[in-house]
């Protein structure tokens, strides 16, 4: 069972993550390690502690180092929880393997539910709103609001490219090809920035064994009752943007989907976080009851 967990490679590609780990993230108000059926999950409170909850989900291997230039803006609407995912690289600790996309559900509900969370005001980046997405699948009631930055694998799978590159950088562990797979992703060279070289360590250093990231099937998207937003870049070569929104908004009809022309799949946030900040916030006040 043990081979099926996450786990770093060595001790000293832990050691070396950890440090730029530590030197990338905001120090926090509160640190939470949150027990779950699979695990320890690292929870950062950020903020005032009353008030209605966001809870920020990061991108795949990213930690919550990048939520940096966000949480200026969303401490200013109340507390921050920025959650390290399980079974990925960071301060969360795996112990016992996923069997399916539905356990990573269940792991993310019970962290919500040890920190009495509910009403949750929850923003998913990459990666991260389909996990929120998935959240809101496995349990509705704990959450308010959904928004999604480009979020990958809800409607469509990654592109070809994307693919390859990931596996070969995944296999290899080569900081040469993580390297060149980071740059194709965000469309520019930024590893000089802590959080990025934060996520191409965690890719060196760490064996994820989480399960398939597919889309959602059809009959639960359409379930899905509670306010989404979804904000794509069109510019992006992680997937195919304009697809994947034209089936959100077929399959939640009630959604307010967006596509961004100008960016790609970091939105342009590396430039300025405002106009994502701005309108996610815009979107939590109109649904915040």
């Amino acid at each position: 069972m043990g081979k099926r967990v996450g786990k770093f490679r060595d001790r000293a590609a832990e050691a070396a993550f950890f440090e730029a780990y530590r030197e990338a993230l905001t120090p926090p108000e509160e640190v939470h390690d949150v027990p779950t059926s699979f695990g320890t999950t690292r929870v950062y409170r950020y903020g005032p502690s009353e008030g209605a909850p966001i809870v920020l989900l990061h991108g795949l291997n990213s930690t919550s180092a990048p939520w940096k230039p966000f949480l200026g803006a969303f401490t200013g609407a109340g507390p921050v929880y920025a959650v390290d995912s399980l079974g990925e690289a960071g301060g969360s600790v795996q112990t016992v393997p996923f069997r399916s996309a539905a356990d990573r559900a269940r792991a993310l509900d019970e962290v919500l539910a040890g920190l009495g969370l509910s009403g949750v005001h929850v923003v998913g980046a990459s990666e991260g709103g389909w996990l929120g997405t998935r959240l809101v699948v496995h349990a509705p009631d704990r959450v308010a609001t959904l928004s999604l930055l480009e979020p990958t694998t809800v409607t469509s799978r990654y592109s070809p490219g994307v693919m390859w590159r990931g596996l070969l950088a995944g296999v290899t562990r080569s900081e040469r090809l993580v390297r060149r797979m980071l740059v194709f992703t965000m469309g520019r060279d930024l590893l000089d920035r802590p959080d990025v070289r934060v996520v191409l360590l965690g890719v060196k250093a760490y064996r994820s064994r989480l399960p398939l990231l597919v889309p959602l099937p059809s009959e639960e998207l359409r379930a899905v009752r509670v306010p989404v937003l979804a904000v794509f870049g069109a510019r992006n070569v992680v997937h195919d943007a304009v697809s994947a929104a034209t089936r959100l908004g077929e399959l939640v009809p009630h959604a307010v989907v967006e596509v961004w022309p100008d960016v790609g799949h970091d939105l342009g946030q590396f430039d300025d976080t405002r106009p994502i900040t701005d309108r996610v916030l815009g979107f939590v006040r109109e649904h915040d009851s």
